[in-house]
């Protein structure tokens, strides 16, 4: 890529004439008055505006896409959103820009057209609360190093009765005025026209208003003050890629950002409705953190559209396919959590949550949740513990689809290929690479040595099927409490140094942890396992049945290697039933 520059007049030229064009991947248009002042003064002063980053588009691009106008009069309340370019009005070549929508939109908006902010204290629904302002240079403004502003020409927007005020320090003039001279020379003419008109400033319009108004026009027409570099890559997703890279005006923006765009373009209430249905599914049980991203993927993955997260995943039959689905594809979604909330996950308890989408698919087609709940779950739980998310995506979600379903005969309507799962039609889906959803028992052996964390959340909740985890928060629970593993105290009971960490190390691992309801968590809090198992007097008996404690085992600290051996034993052959299926 090679700089190349252009004039302001002529970029403005370009835009009027439907040369030059916003993609959907950019935000909408922020900047305030204050900030467009400022740049031109930046303009006039010579002083680097930043490069801009110009695509050149042409063939099936600009089908496969979709591009937003510029806005020229913008209109807080009315017209604060770029409209979208009909396809028709869109040339075999044009300009879409990827970096630097906010300057050039700032110039439009100056230099042909008009900004209409709310005044402060203004209402809303008045009309007159939203006065319609132009661009306008003061010629006779002189700044001073003492100038808290620190700006040397004075650019402000006015209606064009406060553009009428004259005296010895002001006399406004509309900016977008001097992109009609070709020349420098109607400089002087508008200068001896204000003088004339205005004798008692007459000398200060010849002496300072003279060469301001001249800069003005040099910077605007004469300079090439807009530098950019050119691209001609037509591939959607390489322009995506190149526009997460180089933009770096206000908050990065993601892919998903860019992507979630495109659909915003083509769906009216896509934003919306999106973000409502997110805010219904995060607010199930104890909370989740659905975002975008899973949203996106989901309706790729439900309305049976291709799986890759690209851009032309996201054309525009694509999205008025999603459109037409949605409700379908919410209620699927809902079901599905509702069935996480169930097997108790939540937040802190799904760290995937595009393991989660095959489930809803299920949903979606149809399938029987009821009589495929133990599959499905065996399919979330080993789908998370062997991380088979980790990487490839695309794929991974492809081939857990494919298998689900049915090849049609003709057509693209998809049925599935049982409505009823058993845990044998989980294990049996073919992944890529050497990902696997089968359960071994070095596999098991691994997981009892795993730490407290989500992936022992998930294994304790299949060892607790019985607990209401709809109904109650569960927590996490050391058996020997935490507290009681401090090197102090260990060495007390006659631990050596040597195997002081290996008993912390343990003390974290699935044998010494259990599910326990807040409150009951509470109550045992740092009480040692042998005193708070004395205090359950005639209901001892359930909670060591229901906890899997061995029995004939002592449960004084210094007897802990024992315990979490004997207690290992148990959870291995009761792990190795539950993924037996």
């Amino acid at each position: 890529m090679n700089y190349q520059s252009v004039k302001v007049r002529d970029a403005m030229r370009q835009i009027s004439q439907n040369e030059i064009y916003l993609p959907a991947i950019q935000r909408k248009f922020v900047w305030d008055q204050e900030r467009i002042e400022k740049l031109f003064d930046s303009i006039m002063r010579g002083y680097p505006i930043g490069t801009f980053l110009f695509w050149f588009v042409e063939g099936k691009a600009k089908d496969d896409y979709t591009f937003y106008k510029f806005i020229q009069d913008f209109h807080e309340r009315d017209n604060a959103v770029n409209q979208v370019a009909p396809k028709p009005d869109l040339r075999d070549e044009f300009i879409g820009v990827l970096d630097g929508q906010q300057r050039l939109n700032s110039m439009y908006v100056a230099l042909q057209g008009s900004y209409a902010a709310k005044r402060r204290h203004g209402r809303w629904n008045d009309d007159k609360a939203f006065p319609r302002k132009m661009l306008y240079l003061n010629l006779l403004f002189q700044s001073t190093a003492e100038s808290e502003s620190g700006i040397e020409y004075e650019f402000s927007f006015l209606t064009p009765e406060q553009a009428t005020v004259v005296d010895e320090s002001h006399y406004w003039f509309l900016v977008k005025d001097a992109l009609a001279w070709d020349a420098i020379s109607p400089v002087f003419r508008v200068i001896s026209e204000a003088a004339a008109a205005n004798p008692l400033i007459s000398t200060a319009l010849s002496t300072t208003a003279a060469p301001v108004l001249s800069l003005l026009w040099q910077r605007l027409c004469a300079d090439d003050v807009i530098n950019y570099f050119k691209i001609a890559e037509q591939d959607l997703d390489r322009i995506v890629d190149i526009f997460v890279r180089v933009n770096s005006s206000g908050v990065q923006l993601s892919k998903t950002d860019l992507l979630f765009s495109t659909i915003v373009a083509h769906w009216d209430e896509g934003r919306s409705s999106i973000e409502a249905a997110l805010k219904t599914l995060n607010a199930k049980g104890n909370r989740f953190e659905f975002d975008n991203d899973f949203m996106m993927r989901s309706c790729l993955v439900l309305t049976d559209l291709p799986v890759l997260f690209k851009a032309k995943s996201f054309r525009k039959e694509s999205i008025e396919a999603i459109e037409q689905n949605w409700d379908s594809i919410k209620a699927a979604l809902e079901k599905t959590v509702d069935l996480l909330v169930a097997w108790g996950f939540s937040v802190e308890t799904l760290p995937t949550l595009n393991a989660v989408i095959p489930i809803a698919y299920f949903a979606y087609k149809g399938g029987d949740l009821a009589a495929s709940n133990a599959a499905l779950r065996q399919y979330l739980t080993r789908a998370l513990i062997n991380q088979i998310f980790a990487s490839q995506t695309d794929r991974v979600l492809a081939a857990i689809r494919d298998h689900l379903r049915v090849q049609p005969v003709s057509g693209t309507h998809y049925e599935l290929r049982t409505k009823r799962l058993a845990v044998t039609d989980i294990v049996d889906i073919k992944l890529p690479g050497e990902r696997s959803l089968a359960m071994t028992d070095e596999d098991i052996d691994e997981l009892l040595d795993a730490q407290k964390g989500p992936y022992t959340s998930m294994l304790l909740a299949l060892l607790y099927p019985h607990l209401r985890y709809e109904q109650i928060i569960f927590h996490q629970d050391h058996l020997h409490p935490w507290s009681q593993f401090s090197r102090k105290k260990l060495e007390s009971i006659g631990v050596s140094e040597g195997e002081v960490q290996k008993w912390q190390e343990d003390r974290d691992r699935l044998p010494n942890l259990q599910l326990l309801e807040g409150s009951e968590n509470q109550s045992k809090n740092d009480s040692p396992l042998e005193t708070w198992m004395n205090t359950l007097g005639a209901s001892r008996a359930h909670y060591e049945q229901s906890n899997y404690i061995p029995v004939g085992v002592g449960l004084s600290l210094a007897e802990f290697p024992t315990f979490f051996n004997a207690r290992k034993d148990i959870l291995r052959a009761k792990l190795q039933h539950a993924f037996s299926g």
